[in-house]
C-alpha cells in the first residue's frame, strides 16, 4: 500500500543506515552510493547506466577523501565492480553451455578474478590457483543460505531469543562444514600461489589487455576470428 516513490526514498534511507551499521568501509560506501543513486533515479522515473552509477560513486568518494585512491579496499571494490559491469556480458556471450545460473556464476567469477588478479599480485604477492573454483562453490552458499539465516535469526530474536536457535544453528553448521575443507586447502602447497612483485611493464600490458578486450569485442573483432 506504500506508493512506489515513497518506498524507494525510504529504501535509500535504510541503505544509508546499513552502510553505517556495517562500518562504512570503502566497499560498503561504494555499494551504498551506487544503490542509492540508482533508486533515486528510479524514483524520478529516469534511467542511468551502471557505469554512470559507478562513476558518480567514484567521483563522490574521491571528492570527500582523495587519499582513498591508495587504499587496497577502495581499489579492489571499484575495479572489480567495473569489471563485473564490463566483462560479465562478454563472459555470458562466450559461455554457451549449462543452465543460466551456472553461466551467470561462471561469468561473475571470471570477471572478478581477471580484474582483481593484478591488484592481489601487487599488494599481497599471492593468488591461489583454485580460488575461482572456491568462489564458485562458496559464494552461492553464503549468499543464499548463511546470510538469510543470519538475518532470520536477528529478526526472530526480537520476539524471543529461543526462536533464533534454529536459523543460527543452521548458519553455524554450514559455516563449520564449509570452513573445514577451506582451512585444509589453505594448508596445502598448491602451485602458483605465491608470485613475485610484478614489473611495471607487466602491469601496463595487463591493463592494456583489460582495456582492449571490451573495445575489440564491441567492434566485432571476435566475429572475424
Amino acid at each position: 500500500g506504500v506508493p512506489r516513490k515513497t518506498a524507494l526514498v525510504c529504501t535509500i534511507g535504510m541503505l544509508a543506515g546499513y552502510v553505517l551499521l556495517v562500518g562504512a568501509s570503502a566497499s560498503a560506501v561504494r555499494a551504498g552510493i551506487m544503490g542509492g543513486t540508482g533508486l533515486l533515479y528510479q524514483a524520478m522515473s529516469r534511467k542511468m547506466d551502471g557505469k554512470e552509477l559507478w562513476g558518480w560513486a567514484l567521483i563522490g568518494m574521491l571528492t570527500v577523501n582523495p587519499y582513498q585512491l591508495w587504499h587496497i579496499g577502495f581499489q579492489l571494490s571499484f575495479a572489480v565492480t567495473l569489471g563485473l559491469l564490463v566483462y560479465v556480458p562478454i563472459s555470458l556471450a562466450c559461455i554457451r553451455f549449462g543452465p543460466s545460473w551456472l553461466r551467470a556464476s561462471l561469468g561473475v567469477t571470471f570477471a572478478a578474478q581477471a580484474v582483481s588478479f593484478p591488484f592481489l599480485l601487487y599488494h599481497f604477492h599471492q593468488s591461489h590457483s583454485v580460488s575461482w573454483l572456491v568462489n564458485l562453490v562458496a559464494v552461492p552458499i553464503l549468499s543464499l543460505v548463511v546470510l538469510p539465516a543470519g538475518y532470520a535469526a536477528l529478526l526472530v530474536s526480537l520476539l524471543h531469543p529461543a526462536l533464533a536457535v534454529l536459523p543460527s544453528g543452521l548458519a553455524s553448521w554450514i559455516l563449520e562444514w564449509l570452513h573445514d575443507p577451506l582451512f585444509r586447502l589453505h594448508q596445502t602447497n598448491v602451485p602458483f600461489s605465491y608470485w613475485p612483485h610484478p614489473d611495471l611493464w607487466w602491469m601496463i600490458a595487463y591493463a592494456v589487455f583489460l582495456v582492449l578486450l571490451p573495445i575489440l569485442w564491441k567492434n566485432g573483432y571476435h566475429r572475424r576470428r
